[in-house]
């Protein structure tokens, strides 16, 4: 929660004034080793499910968190806890992040610039924000990989199957992988509901098997 809402009565008249809520903020170290899955091992890290996210959303551009990580990946990771009272109430931003991926180690710093804006940047000064993220879901699971060959769950005869399909809880956000233009929308009986993104670097992507469209969403708009 980020604001409350104090109403006071004075004599026969109501005031409502909207407060943001003050928290502590604590600088605490975080680190873990994977064993199954990010999520798994910051939960036995003692942390919540957000932070797992948060930590995701950092590498998304280099990182993979279906397909990459591998058992004995590594993190360690300098993140505020917002604390009122002394009671836990969630994270604020993460200061700093290392992740071991693959004996491949990934760097993150959060600098803030003079206009308030933030982002993550490796020890070089290089912003991690790439033409792509590796990924259009933060983390989940696969549940058909790319192949030449494989079962199709509707016709029922083998085909091929040049994607990949990610399993996700339902009304989970997806995201494109990259800034584009939305050039098809629509619904079949292969794909379900789908989007043809095109970006412009040239490259089209594609979004299928999804259970709805954002209400926001217009052809040939961002």
């Amino acid at each position: 929660d980020k604001d409350r809402v104090i109403v006071q009565k004075q004599d026969d008249t109501f005031s409502v004034k909207k407060r943001a809520i003050e928290y502590d903020l604590v600088q605490e170290t975080v680190s873990g080793r994977i064993t199954t899955s990010l999520s798994n091992a910051l939960k036995q890290a003692g942390e919540k499910n957000e932070l797992a996210m948060k930590l995701a959303d950092i590498f998304a551009w280099d990182i993979d968190f279906i397909r990459d990580i591998r058992p004995g990946d590594h993190f360690r990771l300098l993140v505020k806890k917002k604390y009122r009272h002394g009671r836990f109430f969630g994270y604020g931003d993460i200061d700093a992040a290392f992740f071991t991926n693959r004996d491949m180690e990934y760097k993150a710093f959060l600098f803030e610039d003079s206009k308030g804006a933030k982002g993550y940047y490796d020890e070089d000064g290089g912003s991690l924000q790439k033409a792509f993220l590796k990924a259009p879901l933060s983390y989940s699971r696969i549940s058909s990989g790319f192949t030449h060959k494989r079962m199709h769950p509707i016709f029922k005869e083998y085909r091929p199957h040049p994607g990949i399909d990610y399993a996700a809880p339902l009304g989970t956000p997806i995201k494109t992988v990259g800034d584009g233009i939305v050039l098809k929308k629509g619904y079949n009986k292969g794909m379900g509901n789908y989007i043809v993104v095109r970006h412009h670097n040239g490259y089209t992507t594609g979004y299928n098997h999804m259970s709805r469209f954002a209400k926001t969403m217009r052809l040939n708009k961002k």
